[in-house]
């Protein structure tokens, strides 16, 4: 991985998403840009874009 970008709902659910992120990714840290927003479509809380490189 190498960039995430993520819409979410609530500055206080900010430290709730990077402990999401930690389990996920562990001691890799891409790139990241937190976008705490009002409300997201459907009520989601989060919205993830993620940027990853395979290597052939």
């Amino acid at each position: 991985m190498l960039r995430v970008t993520a819409y979410i709902v609530g500055v206080e659910n900010w430290a709730a998403f990077d402990r999401a992120l930690a389990l996920a990714l562990g001691s890799w840290k891409p790139a990241q840009t937190i976008v705490p927003v009002p409300e997201l479509h459907h009520g989601y809380l989060v919205e993830v874009e993620a940027i990853a490189a395979a290597a052939l």
